[in-house]
């Protein structure tokens, strides 16, 4: 059971390769999506005929296009239509769990998932996963942020619902005395681990936001010399589609992705969790820029550990800055990338105990 969006997707494919190496059964992948995109093709070929999907409340973004509005976002989630629909995935939800009868739900921050377990009360245990929940641990960068630290809260309790435990991803080291609350390192695809990074001579640049896409063209009329390879979801537009010679633009796609992260010099995207944690593990400094309340406290805290730098705007002349200032290669903060390795087996033990 996961959110759309790619961090949520590729810790699931993550954590079920993890439960099927070690003798548990996956037996679907539940996914909640907006109307506006479709589930990747990297999540398909990996996860084969086991989706099932139903609608999810989205995102709005502001009238520049290039910031959240919370205000849009109840507004256009509340109208009869948006509640008729979730209605409905509320009972699709049902469905699914009365058809494959698990003995364990595993929900990357999903909402809906959290309503339907405080609705109908399913007699399953719960295991929630996400960075969002280091909301709930005293003193940690999210629990002492101020902007839309309230909703992010209540957001996070949603997702949450009826938890056996709870699971917050953190890329610092953080202790819990709580029995249903655990704190872990990111989880990263073996996929990752495996690259070996070096310096290709361009920027990568992942964006969800077409708006981000104008800006950098923009950016590139005046510096046409600076190799980008950008990755966005506009499946409109021709794959490869180039622009001055050396701004390219791709569909995403996870592993041609990883293969451009492992090559980069830097990489410029917003401030969501999965992708600068993949960055920060080989290396490559990150600018960032946040969207929504969540992903500004993101680049908050990893600008605090020098993973990259923040900016309201995708401007590559900032992070082009920074690389020449501070150097291409991040240092290993507080033993990150061993704690990486751990992961996994830190989840399967507090699996198994349940």
């Amino acid at each position: 059971m996961q959110g759309e969006g790619r961090g949520h997707m590729t810790q699931a494919l993550t954590v079920s390769d993890m439960l099927g190496k070690n003798g548990h059964t996956v037996i679907g992948f539940v996914i909640g999506k907006v109307r506006r995109r479709t589930v990747p093709k990297f999540f398909h070929e990996a996860a084969g005929n086991s989706i099932s999907t139903y609608y999810t409340p989205e995102f709005y973004y502001d009238k520049r296009k290039n910031r959240v509005s919370i205000r849009k976002t109840i507004a256009e989630n509340i109208t009869p239509r948006a509640i008729l629909n979730i209605i409905k995935s509320l009972r699709y939800i049902h469905s699914i769990v009365k058809e494959k009868a698990p003995d364990l739900v595993i929900n990357f921050y999903e909402p809906l998932f959290g309503l339907y377990a405080l609705t109908y009360k399913p007699k399953i245990k719960i295991v929630s996963i996400a960075h969002q929940f280091m909301i709930f641990a005293k003193g940690s960068y999210y629990e002492e942020s101020s902007g839309g630290k309230l909703f992010l809260k209540l957001f996070s309790k949603i997702c949450s619902s009826k938890s056996t435990l709870t699971i917050a991803l953190s890329v610092y080291p953080w202790i819990s005395k709580k029995t249903d609350f655990k704190v872990i390192p990111p989880l990263l695809r073996d996929d990752v681990l495996k690259l070996k990074p070096y310096n290709g001579g361009y920027l990568l640049c992942y964006i969800l936001n077409i708006e981000f896409a104008k800006n950098l063209i923009y950016w590139h009329n005046d510096n046409k010399n600076v190799v980008i390879h950008v990755f966005w979801d506009n499946f409109v537009a021709a794959e490869g589609l180039t622009y001055n010679e050396n701004l390219h633009f791709h569909h995403i796609d996870d592993k041609k992705f990883l293969k451009y992260l492992e090559g980069c010099t830097g990489l410029l995207t917003t401030a969501g969790f999965e992708a600068i944690c993949e960055a920060a593990f080989l290396g490559k400094p990150v600018l960032m820029t946040p969207v929504h309340s969540e992903q500004r406290i993101n680049a908050y805290e990893f600008s605090q550990f020098k993973f990259g730098i923040v900016s309201n705007e995708l401007n590559p002349s900032l992070l082009i800055e920074y690389i020449m200032n501070e150097g291409a290669i991040l240092k290993d903060t507080f033993n990150y990338q061993s704690r990486v390795i751990s992961a996994k087996k830190i989840l399967l033990d507090a699996i198994n105990s349940l």
